[in-house]
């Protein structure tokens, strides 16, 4: 599993996960909630305003019915769970198989401490019976 960092654009409320899952080519990643491929500045850590584009169709289509029921219940969850704004979750569909990242920051550099949590799952579909493997990745500071 690889790690994923989010990134937001300070014009736009778009916030995309840079991660093996979202990645469409060196510099593009699409957002699933959007369907929009965002371009991004690897060197800055910024999207691009003027490299967007919808992304040409579903990721998967035989799975994208099942992907935004699981991505709505997984923002709802945030949205109770999680400070306003420190924690985004996307769902991807590739290959047979859907990956959940979920990652939350909570920063009080006046008080010297911050902490992250990042955790990416991959859920392989099967006809009869789904298949789930994760990791969480959590790291605190003082």
């Amino acid at each position: 599993m690889a790690s994923a960092n989010p990134l937001s654009h300070h014009r736009c409320y778009l916030q995309i996960h840079i991660c093996k899952a979202a990645e469409q080519d060196a510099t593009h990643y699409i957002d699933p909630k959007s369907g929009q491929v965002v371009g991004v500045n690897h060197v800055t850590a910024t999207l691009l305003e003027d490299d967007t584009q919808p992304a040409a169709g579903p990721m998967e289509p035989a799975l994208e019915e099942q992907r935004a029921a699981l991505e709505q219940v997984l923002s709802d969850y945030i949205a109770t769970q999680y400070y306003d704004d420190t924690a985004l979750c996307s769902v991807y569909a590739k290959d047979g198989e859907l990956t959940v990242v979920i990652s939350a920051e909570k920063l009080n550099l006046r008080n010297f401490w911050s902490g992250s949590w990042i955790s990416s799952w991959t859920v392989k579909v099967g006809a009869a019976s789904m298949d789930i493997e994760g990791e969480i990745k959590v790291l605190h500071n003082f």
